[in-house]
């Protein structure tokens, strides 16, 4: 049974601001201003509902006051400790703050109660990244048919997937990418960079063979990337003469 998901309701942050007032919400607008300039009452509030720390905490983020933001939030978490929404602020919080390993904690905490949360998972994905666990990472940012959740998964899938020297599996996302991405051109120059990683440095060319503009525009970009330009500059003149001529098929799957 998928477990409930705890976030503040508009109903219950409007009787918060009310709190906040320190009570003092009805009375006449110059008296509340004598009030709150004299005294803004007590931050700590037990008996207020966790809707009152959490906005607490949003207000000292909003000031950049990290440390009693995630005060605040851990108070809040204390009267509801089942909440997802609680447990994610707090780990970003944490991780900002420089304390990755408690980040960890809260992070996987949340994806436990709600591991629907696309916004959990790429943040979790992203501290596994960090930690270069490769199995975490991708088993967070996928779904269940091996596929990244979303674009945001994809790409950082991808970037992991370089970084721990797996440029075949970097290939294939790139591939996805270039399939959903909302930027062509950005995930074709993924591709090229994959291919560079495997050794396969001509197939990158292969997508200057379709006759549309953005193809000549990918193409462009390709040639000027830095790996590209290294392999070029070690080719004989009849070998860049080959490859820049090359009229293979462009790539859309792998083989």
């Amino acid at each position: 049974m998928k477990a409930r998901i705890h976030r503040p309701s508009q109903i219950a942050l409007l009787l918060t601001a009310v709190l906040l007032l320190g009570g003092c919400a009805l009375l006449p607008i110059g008296e509340q201003a004598r009030l709150r300039d004299a005294d803004p009452g007590p931050e700590i509030r037990p008996g207020a509902p966790p809707e009152y720390d959490i906005l607490v905490a949003q207000s000292h983020q909003a000031s950049g006051d990290l440390e009693a933001s995630m005060a605040a939030f851990e108070r809040a978490l204390e009267k509801d400790p089942d909440s997802a929404y609680i447990h994610r602020k707090l780990a970003i919080g944490l991780i900002r703050s420089g304390r990755p390993a408690k980040a960890l904690e809260h992070a996987e905490r949340a994806l436990e109660l709600d591991p629907d949360d696309p916004r959990t998972r790429v943040f979790l994905g992203k501290l596994y990244r960090m930690r270069r666990n490769v199995a975490a990472a991708e088993l967070t940012l996928t779904d269940e048919s091996g596929e990244p959740i979303n674009q945001e998964a994809g790409a950082l899938l991808y970037q992991v997937y370089l970084e721990s020297d797996r440029g075949e599996r970097a290939v294939d996302i790139a591939l996805w990418m270039i399939e959903v991405a909302d930027d062509p051109i950005k995930a074709h120059l993924a591709l090229a960079k994959a291919y560079e990683r495997t050794g396969e440095f001509d197939k990158p060319m292969e997508l200057c063979a379709r006759p549309s503009k953005s193809s000549r525009t990918i193409c462009r970009s390709i040639r000027s990337s830095r790996g590209l330009r290294e392999i070029e500059g070690k080719r004989t003149p009849n070998e860049r003469s080959t490859a820049k001529s090359s009229t293979c098929t462009p790539i859309t799957t792998r083989p």
